[in-house]
């Protein structure tokens, strides 16, 4: 069922049902199907008054003219549209029923009457003429029609005007530049502007098209050559060239020196890191560490505790294997620092008899396997911290040593919460020891080496844990690495 206001209905000569509606335009019912015809498909208005059949053609009165529909095929609904309004004669534009009476057409508007002979009605509309009346920040002339314009005017504004004596508001232009348009394209207006054209050649050509949808025989037409500018040209190309030669040679001979100069200096450098590497390897097996562990091997020995011993000096051959295999190492994963680390914290807590905890955790968006540090730089921190923190305090000894990632920088945490540095320096004065850590030194000396060959620098941060009544509740010492 048709949800719609119908207005009007009839039947063509062959029989097919048409139906005029308000709002809905021409409906037409053929063989169980429905084809409409509206304002997108040519009619004047959606708001059909009244059909009129004569013959083949159909006419069709609504609020916004009258249609003369011609069908050329009833059976694909194919179809032809004329359309009639104020231009064309009629005392108004809303039409509210057509006649046929003796071959004239009697067109009722709400204005009066509007009487013709249909088949004296044609299109009769003359082609409008049309010309390019200006072209902006050019100086234009009708009689010329090609301009050598420079780089500095390729933006401008083209006006045109089409002729029509019958209509002169309801002409529409169609327009089209080639070498930027790959069509025409439609305008009601008067202007098109382009703007920032590239060099080149370019043809503009413009048509008028009037009510009755003719358009101009010929159309204006103008043409334009846009200059390169003066860097596009070879004079201009050719200097640039040189100059870019020169400069790259300057280049050349500034990054030669520049790079032997580095080469030079890094040769030095890694001199240098080769005899601190071994220094910190000396330091890592440091007499006193290596003495202890060959002393609690032997009082497990005395103790006929073979297990524990062997236990115990597996560990430590697993260390000095570590030791010596990253020795010889520039860089190391994060898993082998990791697994060092664990080693000798764990030969440390056995000497003390289990009185150290400890603890290594490794962010999980760390690449453990992939990413690497400098070999050597954590386990003096760790001895560190062992030595002058963790062995004078007489309960709950802890260790915590945590691995993340800071941007581009792996940053190391290791807090004790031993007696503090202050209580550290007090106990050796009282004792009387000038002794210097050489572990802790070397890495100092490491980390300036390493800084002055790379941008990412490396720090070292140490911070004395306090509580509130101001006792000592240990150290953090945070260590930025960059990662390789």
């Amino acid at each position: 069922m048709l949800k719609i206001r119908v207005t009007d209905i009839t039947e063509t000569p062959n029989g097919v049902l048409c139906v005029g509606t308000r709002g809905g335009g021409l409906l037409i019912l053929k063989d169980d199907s429905l084809y409409q015809i509206n304002a997108s498909k040519g009619l004047t208005s959606d708001n059909v008054n009244h059909i009129l059949m004569d013959g083949q053609l159909m006419w069709i009165a609504t609020n916004n003219g009258l249609n003369k529909v011609h069908f050329t095929s009833y059976d694909d609904v194919e179809y032809e549209i004329e359309t009639y309004t104020t231009v064309d004669g009629l005392t108004d534009n809303e039409v509210t029923e057509t006649a046929l009476l003796n071959g004239r057409l009697w067109v009722a508007t709400r204005k009066g009457l509007s009487i013709f002979y249909p088949d004296r009605v044609g299109p009769g509309s003359t082609p409008p003429p049309v010309y390019i009346t200006d072209i902006s920040n050019i100086e234009y002339s009708f009689e010329r029609k090609d301009y050598n314009l420079t780089y500095a005017q390729n933006s401008f504004v083209i006006s045109f005007i089409g002729l029509s004596y019958k209509d002169p508001g309801n002409l529409t232009y169609a327009y089209k530049m080639h070498g930027v348009d790959t069509g025409w394209h439609s305008t009601s207006n008067t202007s098109v502007q382009y703007t920032t054209l590239p060099q080149g050649a370019y043809e503009f050509q413009v048509k008028a098209i009037n009510h009755d949808k003719y358009s101009s025989t010929e159309a204006a037409t103008v043409t334009f050559s846009i200059h390169p500018p003066f860097w596009h040209t070879w004079w201009f190309r050719l200097l640039y060239i040189y100059a870019a030669a020169q400069v790259i040679y300057m280049v050349f001979r500034f990054r030669v020196n520049q790079i032997t100069k580095k080469a030079e200096e890094r040769e030095k450098l890694n001199k240098k890191m080769a005899e601190m590497e071994l220094t910190a390897l000396r330091a890592q097996m440091n007499p006193h560490f290596i003495f202890n562990t060959m002393n609690s091997i032997q009082d497990y020995i005395l103790k006929n505790d073979a297990d524990a011993a062997q236990n115990y000096l597996s560990k430590f051959a697993n260390l000095i294997r570590s030791i010596l295999d990253n020795s010889q190492l520039g860089v190391i994963t994060i898993e082998e620092e990791v697994k060092a680390l664990g080693l000798y914290l764990e030969l440390e807590s056995l000497r003390f008899e289990g009185k150290i905890e400890y603890s290594i955790l490794v962010d999980n968006s760390i690449d453990t396997t992939y990413d690497r540090i400098p070999v050597m730089l954590i386990q003096p921190y760790l001895e560190n911290a062992i030595w002058h923190g963790l062995r004078h305090k007489k309960d709950k000894k802890s260790l915590a040593v945590n691995f993340e990632a800071t941007g581009e920088r792996l940053k190391c945490t290791i807090v004790d919460n031993g007696v503090g540095r202050e209580e550290a320096k007090r106990l050796k004065k009282n004792q009387g020891s000038t002794h210097k850590s050489q572990g802790m030194h070397i890495t100092k000396e490491r980390l300036e080496i390493l800084n002055s060959s790379q941008e990412n620098k490396m720090s070292v941060e140490i911070t004395d844990l306090k509580a509130e009544d101001g006792s000592a509740l240990g150290t953090k010492v945070e260590v930025y690495i960059p990662i390789q």
